[in-house]
């Protein structure tokens, strides 16, 4: 989990991907649909696709992004001519007199991880999506890129596109952040009973980014005193319900 959290300053609020449990059983589908309804709760600006989200189908994604999960896909198409995206593909963020853009990029890693659905879905690499980044960028003062991406194809990503200011990228271990020219690759990660985020502070003087990694710890001897802990302990109890209650 990546988040950005300032009141007198721009921020923004993301999610990179891979949130998702790595099994298919009742308990993980209530949690991921759980969490599909925290983010649209708890207002994030974007939430990416990775490869636990993908090993559900896409379709569950589309009917969480029906019911105002903010899911950004960007390289995933309804036709061959790469012409109907499945998903927005990126939005733009007003605040503070600042524009923030965000595109969301489905790797190709996390494409072969993606089950088996009905629906005919054409993928692109997002390497592929030069027109689209420069559009974005053009309409916005710091463009952010969200994917499942290793820290060598992110590095490749902004040498392509320099227009690029940070990707975020849940392939990369959030305690790991590195600069590639004035641009920057930082590491997202949500895994098992802690969640890893980053406080993001624009200033657009000289648009510089300030971060600071922060761990949540996310377990029954933590005090239900945040919303994320209040969250997954309303997620329990309905693991713990019978089925159909």
């Amino acid at each position: 989990m990546t988040q950005t959290r300032a009141d007198t300053v721009a921020s923004l609020t993301v999610e990179a991907g891979n949130f998702a449990p790595a099994s298919k059983s009742r308990a993980d589908s209530l949690k991921v649909r759980t969490l599909a309804d925290f983010y649209r709760t708890s207002h994030y600006d974007a939430v990416g696709l990775s490869s636990r989200e993908l090993s559900f189908g896409v379709g569950m994604w589309k009917e969480a992004a029906e019911h105002g999960m903010p899911v950004l896909a960007a390289n995933l198409f309804k036709d061959k001519r790469g012409k109907k995206p499945v998903f927005k593909p990126f939005v733009i963020k007003d605040d503070h007199g600042s524009r923030f853009g965000v595109i969301g990029f489905v790797s190709e890693s996390a494409w072969r991880a993606h089950a088996d659905t009905t629906d005919r879905i054409f993928f692109r690499s997002p390497f592929t999506q030069a027109k689209l980044i420069r559009k974005v960028a053009k309409k916005c003062d710091h463009l952010t890129v969200l994917g499942e991406f290793t820290s060598l194809e992110a590095d490749s990503l902004i040498r392509l596109f320099p227009d690029i200011n940070v990707v975020v990228a849940s392939g990369v271990r959030a305690d790991q952040v590195s600069r590639v020219g004035n641009s920057l690759i930082v590491g997202s990660s949500t895994r098992g009973n802690y969640a890893t985020y980053v406080d993001w502070k624009y200033t657009p003087a000289d648009t510089a980014l300030t971060y600071e990694n922060k761990q949540q710890v996310l377990d029954e001897s933590v005090p239900l005193d945040t919303t994320v802990v209040r969250m997954l302990g309303q997620m329990n109890d309905k693991i713990k319900a019978p089925a159909g209650h």
